[in-house]
């Protein structure tokens, strides 16, 4: 894994940073996409095949030991296994932090999901889909410090929110399972994603800018003032091979690929 850093300087939702995000205060622009419910079994927590295809698993960490995620402890932040998790600090205004675990192979559809508690300070913490292939990119989904959930992409240093709304009622925001499934469909002309919060689904519209494949699992946070903290536990990470969205017809207990 590499630790990255950026500090950002915004101008209105987008920024050229060198592939990192935004604050969360710039982040509060109106979003531009609908969220939909996902109907019945959505509600519950996603503990198998994903919804658009992602139902192998590839990766697991719940940080009870080093695995290899980067370590630090300067005066730009700290990064530390420490409280069952894998706790990272931001000491700088309008900075970022953010770290890859990069898969072996890239996928067609990833999904990243993982613990997300404890947001300490005026900021954002989430889990990505990464690309490393070519043009750095990813799609991400946070948890802010006000209690809503953000959704965006990064291309190339460009960072655009996609769609923001308070967490549902009942998803308590100290402590929320955070999960984004993104699944390229070239065919379509563009990515198609899902975020989860405590396994209730928000459906999302596909892209005009591809993203995917996908190689890259992601943890991120970001402050708008410093510093601020997160911590993460229980990462999973679940792939496959074509976007194959759930329905009625699907077997959810049969694998897509």
């Amino acid at each position: 894994m590499t630790l990255q850093r950026t500090t950002m300087r915004t101008l209105g939702i987008v920024a050229v940073l060198g592939a990192a995000w935004l604050s969360s205060t710039a982040m509060a622009q109106e979003p531009s996409a609908s969220s939909v419910a996902l109907p019945g079994p959505s509600l519950a927590p996603v503990a198998g095949p994903g919804w658009l295809g992602a139902d192998v698993e590839v990766y697991r960490d719940d940080f009870a030991t080093p695995s290899g995620w980067t370590i630090v402890d300067d005066a730009g932040g700290r990064t530390a296994y420490e409280d069952g998790g894998l706790a990272m600090t931001v000491a700088q205004d309008g900075a970022t932090y953010w770290d890859d675990h990069r898969l072996p192979a890239a996928h067609a559809v990833l999904r990243v999901e993982a613990l997300v508690s404890n947001l300490q300070g005026a900021g954002a913490a989430g889990v990505a889909c990464g690309s490393s292939l070519g043009v750095p990119r990813y799609l991400f989904a946070a948890i802010t410090n006000e209690a809503d959930w953000i959704f965006g992409r990064i291309i190339d240093g460009r960072v655009q929110v996609i769609d923001r709304a308070p967490l549902p009622g009942d998803v308590d925001a100290t402590r929320v399972r955070l999960g984004i499934e993104c699944a390229s469909a070239p065919d379509e002309g563009g990515d198609h994603a899902l975020v989860t919060l405590d396994g209730i689904g928000v459906a999302l519209p596909a892209f005009d800018i591809p993203v995917g494949p996908y190689d890259a699992a992601t943890l991120v946070v970001s402050a708008d003032v410093a510093p601020s903290s997160v911590l993460f536990d229980d990462l999973l990470v679940q792939a496959g091979e074509t976007y194959a969205p759930r329905s009625p017809d699907r077997d959810p207990n049969k694998p897509s690929s």
